[in-house]
């Protein structure tokens, strides 16, 4: 009997050894993913029971060297981890500032936009901007400034990021999945053209030094950006109800998702969005940003995977180019429910009479707001717009999108905001009988809009089509008698998100009914499309 419990007890003392600390750092005492691999469903489903999403894929894992430098000065050498102890209650709503009545004026289409943008729309999106940078950067504490907009240094995160971004899809080459130190996904490509408020680019550059010159499939846009996202913690109480819904196989066996329950998950009102987009541009491809001291180490080249992991030169720097905001706004309903706003680097703004001092991060400019389509408007030019307000006095610097509807400089110029997130952020299932529900690939009439941004006249097919208003709890697509569209409300995060989990796990998405079904008509289980921002 003795010698059972001392076996027993030298194989708990083996397994602390050996398998606790790739779980848990003991000695900071906070939760580390670095070491978890999603490669197998047994392990996935012991994470998810814990409530714990991977932050990035483990062959992107910090390499031993940077590991050595984050125990000496974790601040100049951060790891990224998910802000993912979403709350399970929704927060109790709080009155915010641009919730003030007078911004209603911003949604009367029929008060001309330059008095709106003038009046009330430049203010509302600095009123978001301030609340969000009051809440995401640390002041006269003495971090750098690359421990910025990272939740989990306050003791109660209540800004979170939406998980399944870390995985990229098999075999791509190309991996646009969370880098470890900050969490950055890639983005759109674009180019010197672009930079310069041009909205074309025609240039084959030469290959940069230090940088993974095929990351970006077009030699003529060949500048790489990358971005990540913080929600507050209205948005992280939605992404834990739609997660607990995608995760319904594996909390409760024999259960599947069903996104029928998607449509009871609009983002509540007051939810905000902030994504930062870092830019690999050159002081020759964009001499505004010479002088920034807005820069974070990346590791975009996935510095594990090449010869020198250990030297600084195989992390190479980033400077912020843009900052995009999401507000869910009931008083847009009519139009999408949602006010995006976007914000460029400008070294001649400077916002701290508005928001304060922040350390450089005021030096932006907002370029405009947008909370619908203009799907009406078809000669092109943003004086003709009522939906989308633009700021005149940047708009000649920046390139904007189709028609000069809002879009980002990061952004498709063929394209705007919101329709883009419109159409991605939906799920498609496929029906075989009452019980059978899969996940399957979305494929649009036409690939992308084919807006002429030379043309003073806009292609009616593509207002009728890309630029049509949805609205919320509305889809991009229309149901047929097979198949069905669920929203996921205008939040392209949770579309990505979710492909990228039915991909590596399609036994928790998909029934064995639909399956059998396919391999006797000898169909391939079809796979979800996976958006791609701004049409790469």
């Amino acid at each position: 009997m003795i010698c059972k419990y001392l076996i027993i007890a030298c194989f708990i003392i083996f397994y602390s050894i050996l398998v606790l600390p790739t779980v848990f750092d003991l000695s900071s005492g906070s939760t580390v993913f670095a070491e978890e691999t999603i490669q197998n469903e047994t392990f996935h489903t012991k994470l998810n029971s814990n409530k714990l999403f991977p932050s990035y894929l483990h062959i992107y894992a910090p390499t031993e060297w940077w590991r050595e430098k984050n125990k000496a000065n974790a601040e100049k050498y951060p790891i990224f981890q998910l802000s993912q102890n979403y709350p399970k209650n929704e927060p109790v709503q709080q009155s915010f500032p641009w919730q003030n009545p007078k911004y209603a004026n911003i949604f009367n289409v029929n008060k001309s936009a330059q008095e709106r943008w003038e009046k009330w729309g430049r203010e509302y999106l600095t009123e978001v901007l301030k609340y969000a940078y009051k809440e995401n950067i640390s002041l006269n504490d003495g971090r750098n400034i690359e421990n910025d907009w990272n939740p989990l240094l306050k003791d109660n995160p209540q800004w979170f990021h939406a998980p399944w971004l870390h995985a990229d899809k098999k075999n791509d080459p190309k991996p646009r999945g969370r880098e470890f130190i900050h969490g950055l996904t890639k983005e759109r490509c674009n180019c010197k053209e672009e930079l310069d408020g041009k909205s074309e680019c025609t240039e084959t550059p030469k290959p940069k030094p230090r940088f993974d010159n095929k990351a970006c499939s077009n030699p003529k846009e060949p500048i790489q950006n990358w971005g990540v996202a913080v929600f507050n913690n209205l948005g992280g109480y939605n992404i834990n109800r739609i997660w607990q819904e995608m995760t319904k196989y594996e909390n409760e066996k024999g259960q599947y998702p069903n996104p029928k329950n998607f449509k009871k998950m609009d983002f509540p009102d007051g939810t905000v969005i902030v994504k930062l987009l870092f830019t690999a541009a050159t002081n020759e491809e964009a001499a505004f940003l010479e002088k920034s001291n807005l820069v974070w180490r990346t590791d975009i080249n996935r510095a594990g995977l090449n010869s020198h992991p250990d030297e600084i030169e195989s992390y190479p720097t980033l400077r912020l180019l843009q900052i995009d905001l999401a507000v869910r706004d009931s008083r847009a309903d009519e139009f999408s429910g949602w006010v995006f706003g976007t914000f460029t680097y400008n070294p001649l703004r400077n916002l701290t009479k508005e928001i304060g001092k922040f350390d450089g991060w005021e030096k932006v400019e907002p370029l405009g707001l947008m909370f619908g389509n203009d799907p009406e408007v078809k000669v092109a030019g943003f004086k003709n717009l009522k939906e989308s307000l633009i700021n005149k006095d940047i708009e000649k610097t920046q390139h904007l999108g189709c028609g000069q509807r809002l879009n980002g400089t990061v952004d498709n110029p063929r394209s705007s905001c919101i329709a883009c997130h419109t159409r991605d952020a939906e799920v498609q299932i496929s029906k075989t009988d009452n019980h059978s529900i899969n996940f399957t690939e979305i494929k649009y009439k036409i690939s992308s809009p084919t807006c002429d941004i030379f043309e003073n006249t806009l292609d009616q097919t593509d207002l009728s089509y890309w630029f049509k208003n949805i609205k919320p709890l509305e889809t991009f697509s229309r149901k047929t008698k097979r198949v069905k569209y669920f929203p996921l409300h205008n939040v392209l995060q949770m579309q990505i998100g979710i492909t990228r989990y039915c991909d590596a796990f399609p036994n928790h998405c998909r029934d064995e009914n639909f399956k059998k079904t396919l391999k006797e008509t000898e169909i391939e289980t079809p796979q979800m499309k996976e958006s791609s921002r701004g049409e790469d």
